[in-house]
């Protein structure tokens, strides 16, 4: 007769969680949320699992949803059972862990645990049925992957000026948690089956979050995408332009682009503007008789669009700087690595003091953020013009005047 195993009250902080202990490809947030209401009306919920090895640690082997739940419950305990073993054990046990019972395993799950033991050097000697015993799944499933798997199943070759190196994987990246109050908000509705979707609420701040969930809740929106897009709308053009005349003026549109399609479209990242909303702008009304505009345009926009806003806001086109950037974007025909900043200048006597190179070299940072060499260039051009105007600014500067939806964006980056 097997042993009846009992449960121990442990700490959480306690509990060491190891990336390979883990076979789960994603954390089901909604179904944390879910767990976490259960404890935090006592019920009971089946314990975890742990193993102890000979220095004492507790290596968790199944129940990693338990235990983001119970850490957002509040809890400082959990409910564990405890068997002896290490790390391995802790790992070929997972690998297992839930074929049977628990939160239903997806294909990618179970091809996670069977990659697991395919590319241990021990484990990965097991013939198929052995593997398939220990992970759930079937000889078949076993066979078709190993077949796929290549001898450095976990390295990619790479090839860079003309030469092949070997490329170790990336560690991947900490899932971000959700707010509750999101999580809560998006049960029951199909927005809550969708991973994808719930990773990218994850990435928005958190009163965003709470903003996007309660537009999918009310049917405002059908996901995270949508909402995010109609709550852009409703902020654009919400700042009142400033008062008074400019003589140096940088702008940042925010171009719209044909690509709402895709993950990557600017429209999900902060409210677009049409090029006739931009060209409305009455930037000429703001210019001085004599200024000079620093206008940003993407390489994937025609140069004529450029060209009609100059005009519309009251300025000729002398020449532009070419950013170049230390890292390639996406792109419809060629993966984007520079960005155009157009002088243009209204009235006369408007020559620089000082001439920059026409190609920067600057590195990339947040989205649509602008290396702030650019704004000291522009300064070090045109020392006495002193009335500066930044529209589409994202950070307040010394000195200038700044216009837009998101002012405070990167000011605590700019600060330090």
């Amino acid at each position: 007769m097997a042993k009846e195993r009992k449960a121990q009250t442990v700490r959480l902080a306690s509990i060491t969680r190891n990336e390979r202990t883990q076979q789960r490809e994603k954390i089901d947030w909604i179904y944390v949320q879910e767990l976490k209401e259960v404890y935090e009306v006592n019920e009971d919920i089946e314990p975890i699992l742990l193993f102890k090895d000979e220095d004492g640690v507790l290596w968790l082997a199944d129940g990693n949803h338990r235990v983001e739940a119970a850490y957002k419950a509040g809890n400082d305990t959990i409910l564990a059972y405890i068997e002896s073993g290490g790390v391995r054990d802790a790992i070929l046990y997972s690998c297992g862990a839930n074929a049977k019972h628990g939160l239903k395993r997806t294909n990618a799950d179970k091809l996670r645990a069977v990659t697991t033991l395919l590319t241990d050097e021990e484990w990965g000697q097991w013939n198929n049925s052995e593997i398939a015993r220990k992970t759930g799944t079937s000889t078949e499933f076993v066979r078709i992957h190993r077949a796929n798997l290549q001898p450095e199943a976990t390295r990619t070759k790479v090839t860079r000026n003309g030469k092949e190196y070997t490329q170790a994987p990336r560690s991947p990246k900490p899932q971000a948690a959700p707010e509750d109050e999101a999580l809560h908000l998006l049960k029951d509705t199909p927005t809550a089956d969708d991973t994808k979707q719930i990773e990218q609420l994850a990435q928005l701040p958190a009163e965003r979050q709470v903003e996007v969930a309660t537009a999918i809740r009310k049917g405002e929106a059908r996901n995270v995408t949508e909402a995010q897009r109609a709550l852009n709308r409703k902020e654009l053009g919400t700042a009142p332009l400033p008062e008074g005349k400019f003589n140096l003026i940088q702008a940042d549109p925010c171009w719209s682009f044909d690509n709402e399609g895709f993950r990557f479209a600017a429209e999900n990242k902060y409210p677009t503007m049409t090029l006739a909303q931009i060209i409305d702008l009455p930037v000429a009304d703001l210019a001085a008789d004599r200024a000079v505009l620093f206008l940003w345009y993407p390489a994937s926009r025609k140069p004529s669009e450029a060209e009609e806003v100059i005009e519309a806001w009251g300025f000729e086109y002398k020449q532009e700087i070419i950013w170049l950037k230390n890292k390639v974007g996406p792109g419809f025909y060629t993966m984007g690595k520079h960005e155009k900043l157009i002088i243009a200048t209204k009235g006369t006597h408007v020559t620089p003091d000082w001439r920059p190179e026409s190609v920067i070299k600057a590195d990339t940072s947040e989205h649509s953020r602008k290396p702030d060499v650019f704004t000291q260039i522009m300064e070090n051009m045109y020392p006495d013009l002193q009335a500066r105007l930044e529209l589409f600014a994202r950070t307040t500067r010394p000195g200038w005047t700044a216009w837009g939806n998101e002012t405070d964006k990167f000011q605590e980056e700019s600060a330090a």
